[in-house]
């Protein structure tokens, strides 16, 4: 039997191998946080912001009706503490689908709060589930300024656990 590799298959496996070591050192940093609650939400909005190669990033926990950004870094740093009804944005609808989901275009997305949109300027992110125990209730948003922004190769895939 012979196998048979090109360039772009070599590109793209190792591509992945290194961001699979950025995500395991992503959850390593977090893990050695211990139960210090606050530290590992900004630790991981940091490192959703440096895996996602965005300009921001939101931590966003649901709390009753509502959506909490509970850490922000980037251009997204003056919005920590503001809710918001977490009725049917992109936030609520990855924590119940558990599933990442992507607006290459934030403007023209109806998943998207558009008075959370226009007050942080961004104009494509990506939402991603983070899990513990196997649930989600939280989620971390990796914004940008520009339309149509390629996002880390394979970004959907992206979860952390903590």
């Amino acid at each position: 039997m012979q196998f048979q590799c090109n360039d772009a298959t070599i590109e793209n496996t190792l591509l992945s191998h290194k961001k699979l070591e950025e995500i395991i050192q992503a959850q390593t940093s977090i893990a050695r946080l211990g139960i210090n609650f606050g530290a590992i939400l900004n630790e991981a909005c940091l490192q959703s912001q440096k895996l996602t190669n965005a300009h921001g990033a939101v931590i966003e926990l649901t709390e009753d009706t509502e959506m909490v950004i509970r850490a922000a870094t980037g251009i997204a740093s003056h919005y920590y503490g503001v809710r918001r009804d977490s009725a049917n944005n992109m936030s609520a609808i990855a924590i119940r689908t558990q599933q990442a989901l992507i607006a290459n275009d934030t403007e023209n997305d109806q998943r998207v709060d558009q008075v959370s949109r226009a007050a942080i300027g961004h104009r494509s992110m990506v939402v991603f589930p983070l899990f513990h125990q196997k649930k989600s209730s939280w989620c971390a948003k990796g914004t940008v300024k520009q339309t149509q922004f390629l996002f880390n190769s394979g970004t959907e895939d992206y979860c952390l656990h903590v």
